[in-house]
């Protein structure tokens, strides 16, 4: 009977531990909080846009908003261990001058494209399925 104690005892810490270590591999990688992006697809953002493209991430409702560099966007995201991928969500729809208009087109594209992540030193890179960064952000 001893050894059914230490059965059941050894299953459920092993079960215990397992579910830490699914907790700990979702939540490692914190996308939350306020970003300023400062590349898509590896071409940096002139200063002259209309507003300053931006996105900023509710890790606890798994939502995201933010703005293009033209136009207001929000929508659902979704983060498995380090997969990750944005819904569309409504968007309004402001035309902006050429240059801005371009950029919120790359934007929408390279946000679309989101299969991965990676944040260091205050750096988010989203990156699609070859693993290239679509968009690189800075913490604001």
């Amino acid at each position: 009977m001893k050894s059914v104690y230490t059965i059941l005892s050894a299953a459920a810490v092993m079960v215990g531990m397992s579910s830490c270590a699914e907790t700990a591999k979702k939540s490692a990688l914190d996308l939350g909080g306020d970003w300023k992006v400062v590349k898509i697809n590896e071409t940096e953002l002139p200063d002259s846009l209309f507003r300053e493209p931006a996105l900023t991430i509710n890790m606890d409702s798994m939502a995201f908003y933010g703005v293009t560099g033209v136009n207001l966007y929000n929508g659902d995201l979704k983060v498995d261990g380090d997969s990750v991928s944005f819904s569309d969500g409504p968007m309004t729809r402001v035309m902006g001058d050429s240059i801005s208009m371009v950029v919120e087109q790359n934007f929408v594209s390279a946000l679309a494209a989101v299969k991965s992540a990676s944040v260091n030193d205050s750096v988010l890179v989203l990156k699609d399925a070859e693993n290239n960064a679509v968009m690189t952000l800075k913490k604001k």
